[in-house]
């Protein structure tokens, strides 16, 4: 836990931590501990993550009553009575608030109207529409189950189905007959893959091209016959004439007597190898057209078969493949006639007029290509998962047209208004349920604050029998119960001599003696006391509390904080924090502790402690975290030789430097028996702080004003080096860096 010291002028540092389980602050008065206190109680007042409780001396804790001559303890009954009474009072507050929802949501009597009544009349009603809509849906989910053609998966169909079929199947759902009939016949196929239509290598542009070549082509004969003059027409009128004429016939035209010689000169002019080559091409290029034809009059479309959800658009590429198919059967039909005139017009051009090849949008070839793409799609579609879809279809169909016969809507909507209506009164019905068990839990929780309250008031006498135990070893009185208060408004305790049995005065109590017993009570009520936020952790710190007390009652202290330590490192929930400017007191409750810098593996982490020191310079405090032993200070001695190497390295004024050089000298001479005006002798400075023991208000001989801190400690080591104690100042002075 950390605490912000940001605001606060006292302090160099804007934090401090106190980070482990046990956690020490030394420093000498005016180094701003009290501060820590307070920031610590008011930063974590409101936290839930620490329960911090504080121990500040005996003025918050007793108090005296000198009429009757005793000490209160803090734990008053009468403000345990108090609170008990008004514990009792919100109990029966409750109990009013819990008849007035009792009469709200019980089975009222006589058939009065509450919110009971209400709640059950809307839970009725919902239920009364509910079952009309689920009988009808009942009775129809029995039709589809029982009907002659088969709509649904399994043998099982019921409301849950028809619920299930409501909730998928959307709103467009109305089958056009042409859809039914498509779907009924899905559910008649069987299994058949169907054959892909062989792709023809007919390219009908470049058929044209090449015919259209052939027919534009002209032959020459190798022999010239000069009756025939090279005129075309001349040559295929004899060529005509060659093959219908004989040797010895009249010529049809002419009537002359055909002769041999003629005959033979004609097949000869009509038999040259250029000519023969031209009729063979052109008698091979009919037969590829025939063949053409004859592929053309192959191609068939499989309608029967077909159940792609693709059946209208195959219909439509069959439409189209035969329209095609019978075009290109025709232009080739053409073709093979344009051809044979050519062979009989071999020398004549013959014209081949097509334009509207030019303008064809798509080919034979991508009609059929197509289809095969759907047929490949058809033959790896899953038979049974079409099925399943078409009867689905025809299903959500038949539901669809009952619904709207039925008004589904109407009455689905009318019930969810009717549950709109219920689930307002249920609510509010269990609104008031819940406030009732609020109110009961809070009836539960007074009543054990009650017991808790109570045990409270005997737990004052549990603790001070405790504390007894404790005084007997160290004091000679012990506290004993006033009872002739009979209404016990407080814990009134007379303080009774062990040796005498004698009830001593309460002014004769010490400050030591009440600070003891405040300290003990603390740690009584810290055992007792619940946690004001369960389950967080609970911080217990002492603040100076050594105030005032003797050796014995020091040792009484340290005891008790030492076994709360040991505790302390055996449980989670606790933290421990204690601050003083007692050095005595800081190097004995500390013994034995571990410093974060141990590096001994046996040591568990929750017996290392935190130690820090408040360091004045005069003007701010530092905060310095000793995380090594040999960084502490072991004995008081050392502490003051720290204390002034502090001062002295952060700049502080002489006459603040004066106070823990007196004190060293002071205790050098003592230690080493030693005349103090013999010590004196050669530093009458010195010699006179030692006369008057201090640098008091009223001294004013002794003006440190225009002395500068090396003259000061100059002459302090003088006085040891002249007394025998030069090595022993090169030692603290070299270990606390003291260098004049």
């Amino acid at each position: 836990m950390k605490i912000d010291l940001s605001n606060e002028d006292l302090f160099n540092e804007n934090v401090i931590e106190f980070d482990k389980k046990v956690n020490f602050v030394y420093g000498k008065n005016g180094t701003g501990k009290s501060t820590i206190t307070n920031l610590l109680q008011k930063q974590y007042e409101n936290n839930e993550k620490y329960d911090i409780r504080i121990f500040q001396g005996f003025d918050i804790l007793i108090g005296k009553n000198e009429n009757l001559n005793c000490i209160t303890l803090s734990n008053e009954n009468s403000k345990i009575n108090k609170e008990i009474e008004k514990k009792e009072s919100l109990i029966l507050e409750n109990q009013k608030k819990i008849e007035e929802i009792n009469k709200k949501i019980n089975n009222p009597l006589n058939n009065e109207k509450n919110l009971f009544s209400m709640k059950e009349e809307r839970i009725a009603e919902f239920k009364k529409q509910k079952i009309y809509i689920d009988n009808a849906l009942k009775r129809f989910a029995s039709e589809i189950k029982g009907c002659s053609y088969k709509i649904h998966e399994g043998n099982k169909y019921d409301i849950n189905d028809i619920k299930n079929d409501i909730k998928n199947m959307g709103n467009n759902c109305l089958l056009s007959e042409y859809e039914i009939d498509k779907f009924n016949n899905i559910l008649k196929l069987e299994k058949k893959n169907l054959n892909e239509i062989y792709e023809t290598p007919i390219n009908i542009i470049q058929i044209s091209n090449e015919v259209e070549q052939i027919l534009k082509d002209r032959v020459k004969p190798q022999k010239i016959i000069s009756k025939l003059n090279n005129d075309p027409k001349k040559s295929n009128f004899a060529k005509y004439g060659l093959d219908i004429h004989k040797v010895g016939e009249k010529c049809g035209f002419c009537g002359s007597i055909i002769t041999a010689d003629i005959l033979n000169e004609l097949e000869n002019y009509f038999s040259g190898t250029e000519i023969k080559q031209f009729e063979n091409k052109i008698e091979d290029k009919c037969k590829e057209l025939e063949g053409y034809k004859k592929i053309l009059e192959s191609i068939n479309i499989d309608l029967n078969n077909l159940y792609t959800d693709k059946n209208k658009r195959v219909q439509e590429i069959d439409k189209k493949i035969n329209e095609k198919k019978l075009y290109y059967i025709n232009l080739l039909e053409k073709y093979i006639q344009k051809l044979k005139k050519k062979r009989s017009e071999l020398f004549d051009e013959i014209e081949l007029d097509l334009p509207e090849l030019l303008n064809e949008d798509k080919k034979l070839s991508d009609y059929i290509a197509e289809y095969n793409k759907l047929v490949r799609e058809h033959n790896s579609n899953d038979l049974l998962k079409i099925k399943k879809e078409a009867r689905e279809k025809i299903r959500y169909n038949e539901i669809k047209k009952y619904l709207d016969g039925f008004k589904y809507g109407v009455e689905i909507e009318k019930m969810n208004n009717l549950e709109y209506h219920k689930k307002n009164v249920e609510e509010d019905y269990f609104n008031k349920e819940e406030a009732r068990k609020k109110l009961m839990g809070e009836i539960d929780n007074f009543k054990k604050d009650i017991i808790n309250l109570k045990n409270r008031m005997k737990n004052v006498e549990k603790a001070v029998n405790n504390i007894n135990k404790k005084l007997r070893t160290f004091v000679s009185f012990e506290l004993s119960l006033y009872n002739e208060n009979e209404q016990k408004e407080r814990a009134f305790y007379r303080v009774k001599c062990l040796r005498s049995s004698k009830y001593r005065s309460v002014k004769e109590l010490s400050t030591g003696e009440k600070n003891i017993i405040a300290f003990l009570y603390f740690i009584e009520q810290f055992k007792d006391i619940e946690r004001e936020v369960p389950g967080s952790i609970r911080v217990m710190v002492f603040d100076d509390p050594m105030s005032s007390n003797d050796d014995t009652k020091q040792y009484l202290i340290i005891n008790d904080l030492q076994r709360i330590m040991r505790k302390i490192e055996r449980e989670d929930d606790k933290k421990l924090i204690i601050l003083t400017h007692n050095c005595h007191f800081y190097l004995n409750v500390k013994h034995d502790r571990k410093y974060e810098d141990d590096k001994l593996e046996y040591i568990n982490d929750n017996k290392i402690s935190k130690f820090i020191k408040l360091i004045s310079d005069g003007k701010k405090t530092n905060i310095e975290y000793v995380k090594k032993r040999e960084d502490d200070f072991t004995t008081s001695y050392d502490l003051l030789w720290k204390e002034l190497g502090n001062l002295y390295n952060n700049n502080a004024s002489s006459d603040i430097l004066y106070n823990p050089m007196r004190r060293i000298l002071e205790t050098y001479i003592k230690f080493n028996c030693l005349d103090q005006g013999g010590f004196y002798e050669n530093s009458p400075f010195f010699k006179k702080a030692c006369d008057v023991n201090s640098h008091s208000i009223d001294d004013f001989e002794h003006d440190l004003s225009g002395i500068s801190k090396i003259e000061l400690i100059n002459d302090f080591k003088s006085c040891l080096e002249k007394n025998h104690g030069e090595k022993h100042f090169k030692e603290y002075s070299k270990k606390y860096k003291i260098h004049p």
